[in-house]
């Protein structure tokens, strides 16, 4: 085994975040950290984080399932190559880290692990999936493939010849056809894991706001019933705005290490919240629901983005 890279990643997680709007699966990874640009790509202004694993373009992958795709040829070669010490260049992201001496992500990975067993315990525990962009905010500083409320501005750009010259200054802002608003319900990854919620142990979702979303609702209380729940680590990367006293008591019979990320904190003055937000009374809700819900059970981060609506 070579801890120059080896990484824990790939012997149990799988990351399944880029979807099309009609839920077509594009491409899949060991972590998220894979879908970055890469230095080369960022002075290029371009990203190739759909070859990244060496996947034939015209492989239908919305039809595996989450172990399926863990279980898929691309991963076992990258495991090896991991094993064998080659750098493979699906980890770019990591090397070029560790070449200007910043902790990567796969040296995170390893705290606390035993690398000479990793290989050993290779099983699918942790599903990262990004669930579709429903969301009830409609954030300044975010994109229609994360809020459906942007809809309205991707509609006024459209209308107005303005997307490429708004892409030019906002590489997030996709076209149309990325914007994310598939259903799950027809989702095979997302009915694999609703069917199988013993073969997994940790489950992160982002969106859209999971909160926001019937068939994550239905996921917590289907996972309850059947007594798994208490097996299962939720990870949510949430706006926090959706957390009632109900929810909550639902989320206790969770793994105590229950993980709540509320996206982007922007400003403690209300005003200046809401106007970044553009959801009236959104910031006492949020302060409210985080008051709510923390507890030594609970693992509460959040981020704060900077722009010239919040910075005083």
């Amino acid at each position: 085994m070579n801890k120059n890279t080896i990484c824990k990643y790939p012997f149990n997680s799988i990351a399944i975040k880029d979807y099309t709007n009609n839920g077509e699966l594009k491409t899949f990874w060991p972590c998220c950290m894979m879908g970055n640009q890469t230095l080369e790509e960022v002075k290029l202004g371009i990203s190739k984080k759909y070859a990244r694993m060496g996947i034939p373009s015209d492989e239908k992958l919305s039809d595996y399932t989450p172990l399926e795709i863990f279980n898929h040829p691309a991963m076992e070669n990258l495991r090896q190559n991991l094993i064998n010490g080659i750098r493979d260049k699906a980890c770019t992201v990591c090397w070029e880290m560790e070449d200007r001496n910043i902790v990567s992500f796969r040296q995170k990975s390893l705290h606390k692990q035993d690398i000479d067993i990793i290989d050993k315990e290779k099983k699918l525990e942790i599903i990262d999936m990004s669930i579709n962009n429903k969301c009830n905010l409609r954030c300044r500083m975010c994109a229609p493939t994360s809020s459906s409320l942007l809809s309205i501005d991707h509609k006024y750009f459209s209308d107005n010849n303005l997307l490429a010259d708004v892409r030019k200054y906002a590489v997030r802002w996709a076209p149309s056809s990325k914007i994310g608003a598939f259903k799950l319900k027809t989702n095979k990854q997302w009915q694999w894991i609703i069917n199988n919620t013993d073969k997994f142990k940790r489950l992160r979702l982002s969106g859209g706001e999971p909160f926001d979303n019937e068939d994550v609702l239905n996921f917590i209380d289907s996972a309850i019933a059947n007594g798994t729940s208490r097996d299962i680590t939720l990870e949510f990367h949430t706006n926090g705005t959706l957390l009632t006293d109900e929810l909550i008591e639902k989320l206790s019979h969770f793994n105590n290490n229950l993980n709540l990320k509320p996206s982007s904190l922007h400003s403690h003055i209300q005003n200046k919240y809401q106007e970044v937000k553009d959801i009236t009374d959104s910031h006492n809700t949020r302060i409210t629901a985080i008051e709510t819900v923390a507890d030594p059970m609970t693992y509460i981060s959040g981020t704060t983005t900077s722009s010239i609506h919040n910075v005083v």
